[in-house]
Formats: structure tokens, sequence, C-alpha cells
């Protein structure tokens, strides 16, 4: 949803005021914390993708 439209709703949805503040803010965030505790090493990008579509089915929101 482009900007413009998430402040015209945030005019009427007190909701998306709180989004409004985050607007152009660009957020990053790593891994190299978690990386340095011992056994822990990231899993692959398939490992991920397949066991994020393992958790859609297993709780049924896709069939």
């Amino acid at each position: 949803m482009p900007n413009w439209l998430v402040r015209v709703f945030a005019l009427f949805r007190p909701s998306f005021k709180d989004i409004v503040a985050q607007l152009g803010r660009n957020k990053k965030a790593s891994n190299e914390k978690a990386k340095k505790l011992p056994g822990w090493t990231p899993g692959s990008h398939e490992e991920a993708i397949l066991a994020s579509a393992e958790s859609l089915f297993r709780f049924g929101l896709i069939k």
C-alpha cells in the first residue's frame, strides 16, 4: 500500500496512526548476534521456505 494511502486511512482509522510514524524508516535486522551463540547456525533459504510451507499446511491456512 502506498504511503500516501496509509496516511489517508490514518485520518479515519486510529489503528493506522501508529503505522504512519514508521513510514519512510529503513529498518535493518541481522542474525550476527545469534550466529555468535555456540551451536547455532542459520538454515538455508530452501529449508526456511519448506518449513514455512509446512506450517501453513499444518495450521490449515492452505490446503
